[in-house]
């Protein structure tokens, strides 16, 4: 994404989005619209049986009318070409929901590529999950980039008048994903060329006409059928557990609009109490990052998912969301390196990408996802209302009948809050912290040491007394994580490696040593490893004792899993 062209699209768009471009914020707390179960209709390709038990499985788990399963006959390959999805999707899927009284249309015809449709009157769809085996996405046709259908384009974007400029390369394809072609399909104005505009975008409420306008979608989409399931059984889970956990923010990437996305992102969930962590460098999260309990991570911009989401066992808590903004993020989900297909491998609930190159100003709009989510909004509805475009190249995973956080009051902790973990006890403590109220936080702190077991409380205490200035009190709050032995999880072996970091600040080699010897012992990526020697060899040097440096100066143990830089990979346009 060059900045030359995120210009040219503020230059188009101004005039076709300027009063959504107007939308504040704070807005996506009101409460949206919400969906019942028998509003869903499920896709399914009747040519891959896992698709059909998968759209099946929904339906049970959802209480979804087996009725509303739609399974058509269509191509098993992730990429289509235009006419396959006219043929195979388009014409009878428009057909099943006229026949079954889904939407209503007058003046049917069928237009220069074969698509049979007409003026929509009436939409009752609430949205179509689409199910894995379902193609994923339409390549582009050179022979449709033709004056004729540039035109098109243009009248699309604004009916009113000629849009100048109109031959950026970036905006003349018809590629897309089959999910945003399908959102299109109700449109008064629907080129095969460029897009059109969403018109839920930065919406907070949705008018009887955007309604009819858009059929919105979601996947249920994977690199395998069982990866797919995973993302309705974290739904549901994430609901009967209330979520809990931490939230992760990767910024400094290539543009600041996007930066600023996530700032807003992190000032938001801040302001709920939230525990957020922050890596601002060029770098991703690098592997030895501090990286428990992920239940929501936005970030970006890498082509390839790298640092602590490749640790061995690395997963995320039920309900999670995550997100990874790049423009190729879900150009295949059998690729289980991108970013899409990896956050549903590893458990989320809920997550974005893009099938072909979006540009920035028409992908996912992640604060807008924050705010919403915050705002006690569906995870797909957010989702909706961050996308500028339909006909392009985004997609949603998940179910939209998700609910990540309660109404109404939009995941803030309230007085009368008694946590049931110890990230329900860390956030309790953030409030008294980022109420001034520092020695009640400690006291608090001191209490859920005892109820809570586990090392997130206890890094929260060592971090208040250490800004305290007592180092003593805050030693003594790691202790746990010293002498613990047993073989920890993914997350509990970056809390570790975090507090050995804070333990070697406070000059205190000895315990940060133990904690380091034992992570030479847990079964890690190389990478992971090689940040625990070298750590370890520097806190040896500094100690000065004859045993350590000599310890620490030999190989680490050949825990690792595969080789791997010690750093993550640097952000690239």
């Amino acid at each position: 994404m060059k900045l030359s062209h995120i210009i040219f699209l503020f230059t188009i768009f101004l005039p076709v989005f300027a009063d959504a471009s107007q939308t504040q914020i704070s807005t996506f707390y009101l409460e949206n619209d919400a969906i019942e179960a028998s509003d869903v209709l499920i896709l399914a390709n009747s040519n891959a049986k896992e698709s059909l038990d998968l759209a099946k499985y929904y339906a049970q788990k959802r209480s979804i009318p087996e009725k509303n399963i739609i399974a058509l006959p269509m191509p098993t390959d992730e990429t289509i070409t235009y006419g396959m999805y006219v043929m195979y999707i388009f014409n009878p899927l428009h057909k099943w929901l006229i026949d079954n009284g889904y939407i209503k249309e007058f003046m049917h015809e069928t237009d220069a590529f074969g698509r049979i449709h007409g003026r929509i009157i009436a939409n009752n769809v609430g949205y179509i999950v689409i199910c894995q085996g379902v193609p994923l996405r339409i390549q582009d046709e050179a022979s449709f980039n033709n004056e004729s259908n540039k035109l098109d384009f243009a009248y699309a974007l604004n009916p009113s008048g000629k849009v100048q400029g109109l031959d950026n390369n970036l905006l003349l394809h018809s590629c897309a994903s089959v999910d945003s072609e399908i959102a299109a399909m109700p449109a008064d104005i629907n080129p095969v060329l460029g897009f059109i505009s969403n018109p839920l975008y930065r919406k907070t409420r949705a008018s009887d006409l955007d309604k009819v306008r858009i059929i919105r979608t979601s996947r249920l989409g994977g690199s395998s059928y069982a990866a797919a399931r995973s993302l309705i059984d974290s739904a549901i889970e994430g609901e009967k557990r209330g979520l809990s956990g931490r939230v992760y923010i990767d910024k400094g990437g290539p543009y600041a609009i996007a930066d600023k996305w996530l700032e807003n992102i992190a000032e938001a969930f801040s302001e709920k109490d939230w525990d957020v962590a922050v890596e601002s460098t060029k770098s991703t999260f690098n592997p030895d990052a501090r990286f428990d309990a992920p239940v929501f991570y936005f970030g970006w911009y890498t082509s390839n998912i790298n640092g602590p989401f490749v640790e061995p066992g690395m997963r995320f808590p039920a309900g999670a969301i995550a997100m990874h903004l790049h423009s190729f993020s879900a150009t295949s989900l059998a690729e289980k390196n991108r970013w899409s297909a990896a956050f549903v491998d590893r458990g989320v609930a809920g997550t974005i990408g893009n099938v072909y190159e979006p540009t920035l100003t028409l992908t996912h709009d992640f604060n807008i996802i924050a705010q919403a989510i915050l705002g006690g909004w569906t995870f797909c509805d957010a989702a909706w209302a961050s996308m500028p475009a339909l006909g392009w190249q985004g997609i949603i995973l998940g179910d939209p009948l998700y609910r990540p956080l309660p109404k109404p009051d939009c995941g803030a902790i309230g007085d009368a809050f008694v946590p049931s973990d110890e990230y329900g006890a860390v956030r309790a403590v953030l409030k008294l912290e980022n109420a001034g109220k520092r020695s009640e936080a400690v006291a608090k702190a001191r209490e859920y040491i005892q109820k809570f077991p586990g090392f997130a409380v206890p890094l929260k205490l060592a971090q208040l007394l250490h800004d305290s200035g007592d180092n003593v009190g805050a030693k003594n709050a790691l202790s746990s994580i010293v002498q613990s032995n047993a073989k920890m999880n993914c997350g509990e072996r970056s809390e570790a490696f975090e507090a050995a970091r804070i333990l070697g600040s406070l000059n205190d080699y000895d315990d940060a040593l133990a904690i380091l010897g034992n992570l030479r012992t847990q079964k890690t990526s190389a990478a992971f490893q090689a940040a625990v020697f070298d750590l370890g060899c520097e806190f040896a040097q500094k100690s000065g004792n004859a045993a350590y440096i000599e310890k620490w100066h030999k190989p680490p143990a050949a825990q690792a899993t595969s080789p791997a830089p010690t750093t993550a990979p640097a952000k690239t346009n």
